[in-house]
């Protein structure tokens, strides 16, 4: 009893944490080449995609 009781919680507070869970917002997204592409999301993170030169700045 005690083990399903405590199997019981982990699934709830598992629950809890996905549904709180969230990804971050694109905040920009750029060419930054000819054959590349920038994305800056809302947690700061600057992603370069793509193949080729990169022009700088990106995502300004």
């Amino acid at each position: 009893m005690k083990k399903r009781i405590i199997g019981v919680l982990i699934v709830i507070a598992g629950l809890m944490f996905a549904v709180t869970a969230q990804a971050a917002n694109i905040v920009k997204s750029t060419p930054c080449g000819e054959s590349a592409s920038c994305t800056l999301d809302s947690d700061g993170v600057l992603t370069v995609t793509g193949t080729g030169e990169v022009k700088l700045p990106c995502a300004r």
